[in-house]
């Protein structure tokens, strides 16, 4: 066995070792191109002389020395991974619980996390087998185990995957974290914008929102493109590049504090909008039946928030040697799912017909000052921190193998998307779009991918990891026969959801083109101009049993409505 250093551009040493090939047996899923490993031996290091354990233990305190030591401790480390499996979405569950009914959407979280636990743990255990990384000391990020135990192809596959996955989170975050800046100066004061057709400087302002002037398209920031232009640069989209952008330079070391701020912020105030919602004096089940009416779209809103997979490999060099993986695995799991379940099923039991997100009529002050207030910094930090931690993950993964210097990797995963996520700012076309490509790509790198390499480790050698994913040790026949199984329901899994957003997608572009919509606009034309002449009766405090039954048009009420309305 060979020990060498590949000192990357990134200047984050990467330890390479490479071991004599042996021919693999005859497998399905074993081929010549899976090399790195000696088949016939039952121990990487028992193969290692005395001479070479000590040039790996040299280079690995000369990689300490320079990167610094572990750092991320218990509760960074479950920060980190909450952030990554809830946030936004946890304001979709109360539409999501009445359309979909308590028991499935309860029974599909709970799945769903389980699932999301197993594909982080497996890939958790894959790191640990990269040659000397039994105790995490090398800097191994998401694609290098691909090119070590499967080949080079999909080692650049995933790298594209991976990379294609974090922009299009990053700029749907930027661009949704820039529109609650300029609603809440629009609200509050006066939100600005840099119309880039004409030169034309934009001015948006609105009073405290109602439910009904949400449905109408009244309390979006700039949302008339006739009228605002369709490429703008805002007030809040500066001000959003001014708190996130240098935060999107830090390594996970320098973020960690900032995701623990995002951690407390989340359950805090998931926890506000809890207790909130149990003071409202209707608390029903009129509201939201055991086992709903539609489940087409449950399955994917659910599935493609938990990428906590994204995360682990980075987590696992940088997190203290006495962090239990496992621990973190399973308890941020079931933090994320008990919010979901929480804020979900208390939403859909206190709101009568929900918003598909709640977010948007919180931040607009639908629900009164308190909600607004909430609403608004759950939305700027929840998802404005999403922006760094993947922006690092994606610098991470390119520059670790070699492919990229750290400034060219900094080009194109902040200073691009940074730099031309505005011209996305109007519109709708685009956000489909990049919900569409999250939707493509968080499903291989979160779920399939992982498990996928996970099967071809553990049927082409005997080596085992440093990780129980089960908790316990498994014999190595009851490994592979589970992880078929399980990545045989992430596939499913898969495509059941991608199939739920197919028949979404096309449930709208039926409603966009029936007469049904040209009615609805037509009414809410109407209802607008009714709106804008009686504001003055709307400029009364709101409080949350205020509420207009008649304006939810969604799959939830019955009627023929674009699905995210």
């Amino acid at each position: 066995m060979t020990v060498a250093t590949m000192n990357n551009n990134s200047g984050r040493p990467k330890l390479e070792v490479k071991i004599s090939n042996k021919t693999a047996e005859t497998d399905p899923l074993v081929s010549s191109d899976f090399v790195g490993f000696d088949y016939g031996s039952s121990s990487l290091s028992s193969r290692s002389t005395i001479e070479e354990d000590s040039e790996l233990n040299a280079k690995v305190d000369d990689h300490h020395h320079y990167h610094g030591t572990k750092s991320i401790g218990m509760l960074g480390s479950i920060a980190i991974a909450v952030n990554s499996l809830a946030g936004p979405a946890i304001l979709q569950l109360p539409f999501q619980y009445q359309q979909s009914g308590i028991i499935p959407t309860t029974l599909c979280l709970v799945a769903v996390g389980v699932l999301a636990s197993l594909c982080s743990l497996h890939m958790a255990n894959v790191v640990s087998q990269m040659p000397g990384n039994k105790q995490f000391d090398q800097c191994v990020e998401f694609s290098d185990p691909f090119s070590k135990f499967w080949n080079q192809s999909a080692f650049k596959v995933t790298q594209v995957i991976f990379f294609l996955c974090a922009t299009c989170m990053n700029v749907a975050a930027i661009v949704d974290t820039a529109e609650v800046v300029d609603s809440f100066l629009g609200l509050h004061f006066e939100s600005i914008g840099y119309n880039a057709q004409d030169g034309a400087i934009q001015k948006w302002s609105h009073p405290p929102c109602s439910r009904k002037d949400v449905k109408l398209g009244d309390c979006e920031p700039f949302g008339d493109e006739f009228v605002y232009g369709n490429f703008l640069l805002t007030a809040g989209y500066l001000f959003t590049a001014a708190v996130f952008l240098p935060i999107c330079l830090m390594d996970l070391k320098e973020n960690t504090a900032w995701q623990i701020f995002g951690f407390s912020l989340l359950v805090s105030i998931s926890m506000y909008f809890c207790a909130v919602f149990s003071t409202y004096d209707h608390l029903s089940f009129h509201h939201v039946t055991w086992w709903g009416s539609q489940w087409s779209d449950m399955l994917g809103v659910i599935l493609f928030n938990f990428g906590l997979v994204l995360a682990i490999p980075a987590w696992l060099h940088e997190k203290r040697p006495q962090v239990s993986v496992n621990t973190v695995v399973y308890g941020s799991t079931a933090i994320s799912t008990g919010l979901y379940i929480a804020v979900g099923s208390l939403g859909a039991l206190a709101i009568p017909k929900a918003n598909v997100n709640m977010l948007e009529p919180m931040v607009s002050g639908a629900y009164g000052g308190g909600m607004q207030i909430a609403a608004s910094l759950f939305a700027f930090f929840i998802i404005g921190l999403d922006i760094p931690l993947f922006s690092v993950l994606a610098r991470y993964n390119l520059t670790n193998s070699g492919l990229f210097s750290e400034s060219t990797a900094n080009l194109m995963v902040v200073w691009i998307p940074w730099f031309s996520s505005w011209i996305l700012y109007q519109g709708d076309s685009i956000g489909q779009l990049l919900n569409w490509c999250g939707v493509l790509f968080t499903s291989a790198v979160a779920f399939i991918l992982p498990l996928y390499l996970a099967l071809r480790v553990l049927v082409g050698t005997d080596e085992n990891g440093s990780i129980h994913v089960y908790g316990i040790p498994v014999r190595r026949e009851r490994q592979i026969s589970l992880l078929y199984v399980t990545l045989f329901l992430a596939v499913c899994a898969v495509t059941l959801a991608i199939g739920g957003q197919i028949i979404a997608t096309r449930e709208r572009i039926e409603y966009l083109n029936s007469d049904q919509y040209i009615n609805d606009e037509l009414l809410a034309k109407s209802l607008r101009r009714q709106s804008h002449h009686h504001h003055h009766h709307h400029h009364k405090h709101r409080n949350g049993t205020d509420f207009l039954h008649s304006w939810n048009m969604t799959a939830a009420s019955g009627n023929h409505a674009a699905p995210g309305f």
